[in-house]
């Protein structure tokens, strides 16, 4: 019974004579009652997995987490449960490994470290030996989660890299000792909050990479053209309206990227990684070069008049500062995925992305071509001629980001990207409370 993953129960009885009966519970000798006992049989409880408990195990399977379980239950129950959900597979060398807790009380924690496979199961264990788990694995270099309920649960919890009760079935002191409290008790639900992390982590570095790509831009502008003895390209206006009209919306709305599709079959990244990596250092430093190169030839083919039409101050700073926003917008439609192709990612599934394109070029365009605004950005409309410069080096840049840059990234990214060191002082080293 306890091999199919029931919890197993014996029953016995005696009888007794009600006046002996209430004489036994008045003494309080209730152990004398439990002599002479006749069995009669066992009895198997199930206490099912919540539902959608196996699928949440094998995503973090996928996503390289890796589920371990922790129970009081005898070792035949508790493995019988974990074959059910897939923690445990007979088939798989690596996940076919349980321990009870008097064979872990006679362990070092160095032999548990060195236990190959390392066990999935553990059965029987008491409070020390779940504090003895969590720190063991953290010893081997894991980023551990420990989730419990009870009160044996705390020391392990408040100890793990980040703590989990129950907020339903947890006991106030587990709740006090946790990081995060689950308000529904479902293990999918740390899930769901892992895919979120992740998320959120990939949007903050799409914000980063598009900012800082286009604001290295503007500056690789102003510096090749101060070396080169050229007239500034924008004015200070024009550069404001460029960071706050044009830059701003759409990296907001980047922000608010949906999840990329597989996000949880990536590996968990370095734990001493900081937020930035060397790759996308040096996507910034291509796509921001990109940008200024060809705004650039633009601004001095401008002057140099090989453009037609082009002929006036304002004409000359009008082309390139339009290209320039453009280049920006397009950069912000690349810039749903880091490193994955436009083609595989499109630009409509973030439609706060294409508002925010439709409003800063609509603000770019009105800047351009409405009196009262050109006037105070110094601007004037551009021709025909301009419109056909300025998609063709739309095209241009699509083509150098998404058939060379990227590609480029994503095959130095197969090679193992390497992530830039976390500063000591933005990144506190959480202090050991046990």
């Amino acid at each position: 019974m306890a091999s199919s993953g029931l919890r197993v129960l014996g029953f016995a009885l005696r009888r007794v004579a009600r006046a002996d009966a209430d004489a036994i519970v008045r003494a309080k000798k209730e152990t004398e009652a439990e002599q002479d006992l006749a069995f009669i049989g066992l009895i198997g409880l199930i206490d099912p997995p919540k539902q959608g408990v196996k699928e949440s195990i094998a995503t973090c399977r996928r996503a390289g987490i890796n589920v371990i379980m922790i129970t009081g239950d005898h070792v035949a129950t508790a493995s019988a449960i974990a074959r059910q959900l897939g923690i445990m597979d007979l088939a798989d060398a690596t996940r076919s490994r349980s321990l009870k807790g008097s064979d872990l009380d006679a362990m070092s924690d160095e032999h548990l470290a060195a236990m190959s496979p390392f066990p999935v199961v553990f059965a029987r264990v008491s409070p020390d030996n779940k504090l003895k788990i969590v720190k063991t694995l953290q010893s081997m270099k894991y980023s551990v989660a420990m989730t419990g309920d009870g009160v044996n649960d705390a020391p392990a919890i408040k100890h793990a890299d980040v703590g989990v009760a129950m907020g339903i079935s947890g006991t106030e002191i587990t709740k006090q000792a946790a990081d995060i409290v689950l308000a529904d008790d479902n293990f999918s639900t740390i899930v769901e909050a892992v895919k979120e992390g992740r998320k959120v982590y990939d949007n903050i570095r799409k914000f980063i990479i598009y900012l800082l790509s286009c604001n290295f831009a503007e500056i690789m502008l102003f510096l090749i053209s101060s070396i080169c003895g050229f007239d500034l390209p924008f004015s200070t206006i024009q550069i404001l309206w460029a960071n706050l009209i044009i830059d701003i919306p759409p990296s907001t709305a980047i922000g608010l990227e949906p999840q990329e599709k597989g996000i949880m079959d990536r590996k968990p990244r370095p734990k001493n990684a900081g937020i930035m990596s060397l790759l996308d250092t040096l996507l910034i430093f291509c796509q921001g070069m990109t940008q200024a190169v060809i705004t650039l030839v633009v601004y001095v083919l401008c002057m140099r008049g090989k453009i037609g039409g082009v002929v006036t101050t304002r004409q000359i700073e009008s082309l390139p500062f339009a290209v320039l926003g453009l280049l920006q917008l397009n950069q912000s439609l690349m810039s749903r995925s880091i490193y994955g192709s436009v083609w595989r990612t499109g630009i409509t599934g973030n439609r706060w992305l294409l508002f925010a394109w439709v409003f800063a070029f609509s603000f770019l365009v009105m800047g351009i071509y409405i009196p009262k605004w050109n006037d105070w950005l110094e601007l004037e409309p551009i021709n025909g001629i301009g419109w056909g410069v300025i998609f063709l080096c739309v095209a241009i840049h699509i083509i150098v980001i998404e058939l060379m840059i990227k590609p480029t990234m994503r095959f130095l990214l197969a090679r193992g990207g390497i992530h830039l060191p976390r500063l000591p002082f933005l990144h506190k080293k959480k202090k050991n409370r046990f």
